[in-house]
């Protein structure tokens, strides 16, 4: 799998790229881009801490992160408690950030929309490309579901990879062996290694 594929599937200023209430579904996902590419091409001077503190604000509004954390260990969801739901929500939010922190650091990379497709009255398809500077372009397909009065994704598939069922068969088997206390741990590490390559 190219280094594109990887960083698909962890997947202009900051202000342009934070959604606006009631902003369409290939708007959400245009100023999730932009604020992607305002990380790339500012990477270098903005450093590490610079790209999450600009790209946090901005995943928080474009991603419907309970959803994607409920559905993601759906298997155990309904038996833990408050307190780790939202312990589970904020490390998924803080890993998500670091990873495309991370992965977009450098200019030279550029998005496209296909078009934008609906699936259900309350959800909505919004196919894209990744196309990296130096390596084959990326499909890049994201589900967008309504939340309230916005559209926020809640699924990104990369090359028919579902990063959604990736993360649920991946965390289910850690839950399964080690239980909640190893499945954080484990991600914790993984968010302290993505700041150390950041």
């Amino acid at each position: 799998m190219s280094r594109a594929v990887v960083v698909a599937v962890f997947f202009v200023s900051l202000f342009s790229g934070i959604a606006r209430a009631g902003d369409a579904p290939d708007a959400v996902v245009n100023g999730f881009h932009a604020a992607l590419t305002d990380a790339m091409t500012h990477g270098a001077e903005l450093g590490c801490k610079g790209r999450v503190a600009k790209l946090e604000p901005v995943i928080v509004k474009a991603f419907d992160l309970p959803f994607i954390a409920s559905h993601i260990l759906r298997k155990r969801w309904e038996k833990m408690t408050s307190e780790q739901r939202s312990a589970f929500t904020t490390t998924l939010k803080d890993l998500t950030v670091e990873t495309y922190a991370g992965n977009f650091s450098r200019p030279g990379t550029r998005f496209e929309i296909v078009e934008t497709k609906e699936v259900s009255a309350t959800r909505k398809q919004v196919r894209t490309r990744l196309i990296p500077a130096h390596d084959e372009p990326v499909s890049l397909d994201y589900f967008l579901q309504k939340s309230g009065e916005d559209w926020k994704i809640i699924n990104v598939i990369a090359n028919g990879v579902s990063d959604l069922a990736l993360r649920s068969s991946q965390y289910d088997k850690v839950f399964e062996d080690s239980g909640f206390d190893g499945l954080m741990s484990k991600l914790h590490k993984q968010i302290q290694a993505d700041l150390a390559a950041c």
